[in-house]
């Protein structure tokens, strides 16, 4: 699969922490591009490309290295390669020559510690005020679980509880798990995978009594944020 995934990534509704998750757990290979937002990174406009002064010929700048962008890229869990795009393929060996570009390009670091990693974003964070991904949709901050619903039904004698919930979405940190939430108590943590199919999480419990009770799914995220879902009521049983 090929996915859009640059140091600017996190600035936006995200592909490291809401796709590519979801493309490895459905066992996808998954190639990098848009590793310098389009060239937006460097010379080009943050915008659809029109005419051909849009091209960008070069990349890399002494305050903004082109090797650490690839890195980026190729550090990110999941991808195996990366499309750079050329803008320029020169026969005479000159400086925009596609050799001496692979010459510099070639074999870059994939293991990127996690704090080389923030130290990338924050530099490409400050190029056109971190609004280079305009092929991205706008940042959403991390939400919680949709279409949350609580069914019950009698089984050998129980009350059986069925609580149900379709994926949240990440903002800029990985979502870590959900909780599930009965009548203001916590009474389950659920470690969080990726959804790959239109099946609902589902989570059951017996229910020791035949009143009323309210459920909340809370989505936690690797940053210590949290989003909650409005309460969802289980009626007694008369």
């Amino acid at each position: 699969m090929l996915v859009a995934i640059n140091a600017n990534d996190r600035l936006q509704f995200n592909m490291q922490h809401n796709v590519i998750p979801v493309a490895r757990a459905r066992n996808m290979a998954l190639i990098g591009m848009k590793t310098f937002a389009d060239g937006a990174m460097y010379t080009k406009p943050a915008s659809w490309s029109s005419t051909p002064e849009h091209v960008v010929r070069t990349v890399g700048s002494p305050d903004l290295p082109s090797r650490p962008l690839i890195e980026y890229s190729l550090s990110t869990p999941g991808i195996q390669t990366l499309i750079v795009g050329i803008g320029q393929i020169s026969a005479t060996g000159g400086p925009a020559s596609w050799s001496r570009t692979w010459r510099r390009l070639r074999s870059p670091r994939r293991g990127l510690s996690e704090s080389d990693r923030r130290t990338i974003e924050k530099t490409t964070a400050s190029v056109k005020e971190g609004k280079t991904n305009y092929f991205q949709l706008p940042k959403s901050e991390l939400t919680a679980p949709r279409e949350a619903a609580a069914r019950q039904e009698m089984k050998d004698g129980r009350r059986l509880a069925r609580l149900q919930w379709q994926t949240a979405y990440a903002g800029d940190e990985p979502i870590l798990s959900y909780e599930v939430w009965r009548d203001q108590k916590k009474v389950a943590a659920v470690p969080y995978k990726p959804q790959t199919s239109k099946e609902p999480f589902l989570f059951e419990e017996v229910i020791g009594d035949r009143s009323a009770h309210v459920y909340q799914v809370k989505t936690l995220d690797a940053g210590g944020r949290s989003a909650a879902t409005t309460e969802v009521l289980l009626p007694n049983i008369a």
